[in-house]
């Protein structure tokens, strides 16, 4: 599975390998990359659901 690395500050990163859109069911990162417009001044919010 392909990651979607993210910067989160102090020069760090996460690997995303899943993504959920509010609404939306979970899917692959790799393929939220491919069909979601990403800019650097894209923000993630954290869910607490699993």
């Amino acid at each position: 599975m392909n990651p979607l690395i993210v910067g989160c500050g102090d020069n760090t990163s996460i690997e995303l390998l899943e993504v959920q859109i509010a609404g939306k069911k979970r899917m692959p990162a790799v393929d939220f990359a491919r069909g979601y417009r990403l800019s650097d001044k894209t923000i993630f919010e954290k869910n607490s659901e699993k």
